[in-house]
């Protein structure tokens, strides 16, 4: 059996976020965040205290 092709440049790369919004309450904690991250990429999510890093990670905004 033949391995499959690889994907084409243009396909959805491994984590593609569009539109999140996170809210607690009246709070908005994410607010249509984007996120495009390439195959092999290494990246790390900095922001100050309160900036929604950890919403953002929770699984159910990024299972």
């Amino acid at each position: 059996m033949d391995a499959p092709a690889p994907a084409p440049h243009h396909a959805i790369p491994p984590l593609l976020a569009q539109g999140l919004a996170k809210r607690y309450g009246a709070r908005r904690a994410l607010n249509g965040v984007e996120l495009r991250i390439p195959a092999g990429a290494v990246f790390g999510l900095v922001g100050a205290n309160g900036a929604g890093k950890t919403t953002f990670k929770q699984p159910e905004i990024c299972p």
